[in-house]
């Protein structure tokens, strides 16, 4: 490959193994293609105007990368049903935007009763039930059990928070997919959605 005067050949001989979120992989591969290649892009100097150095800017390549991470879960991603539970509609208009824009079709709900009560009537409508662990009249990992009564097989996602934080015993007692602890960002939920689909296809 060829970067404005660099020539770098694949592989690249210092390569390195990262470990983390798939948002600090994004970021260390973005540090890691900066340093191998020329980021001048070039110079103001025919102009009226001071001169002025120009350089491709990180914000750049990490929004390519992000692009590059969002349209591989999509192109895995389409079809699947997903039930988001939250009794902040903030987080529940959030849940819906950023896993409709993965390709999911999401179905919403601000109670866990109303969830349980639109599951009855459709157990086979969804393909995952992602809920909040601190919810009104009944916690998340109830609405976990009571699902798990009418459609054993289905996979559960819960968003904890530190102070309600879910053991491992609990967890695999209740047959949950996974628990993510808050605050959840964008790429762990995407992952553990799409983990948590493969694992039950």
């Amino acid at each position: 490959m060829h970067f404005h005067g660099t020539t770098v050949r694949k592989p690249i001989p210092s390569y390195q193994i990262y470990k983390g979120t798939v948002f600090q992989l994004a970021d260390q591969a973005v540090d890691f293609v900066l340093s191998k290649v020329d980021r001048h892009i070039g110079m103001r100097t025919r102009s009226q105007q001071a001169p002025a150095t120009y350089e491709l800017p990180k914000e750049a390549v990490t929004d390519s990368a992000m692009d590059q991470i969002g349209l591989s879960e999509q192109e895995r991603a389409l079809v699947a049903m997903l039930k988001f539970v939250d009794d902040e509609k903030a987080l529940i208009d959030l849940g819906r935007d950023l896993l409709g824009q993965l390709g999911y079709r999401v179905e919403t709900r601000a109670s866990t009763i109303d969830a349980v009560q639109a599951f009855k009537a459709d157990p086979q409508k969804y393909d995952l039930v992602i809920s909040d662990m601190t919810m009104p009249k009944m916690t998340g990992d109830e609405l976990a059990r009571q699902i798990k009564t009418i459609r054993p097989g289905i996979p559960i996602i819960l968003c904890c928070g530190f102070s309600d934080r879910i053991h491992a015993p609990e967890t695999e007692a209740i047959g949950l997919s996974a628990v993510l602890m808050k605050p959840v960002t964008y790429a762990d939920l995407a992952h553990a959605v799409r983990q948590a689909l493969d694992a039950h296809s």
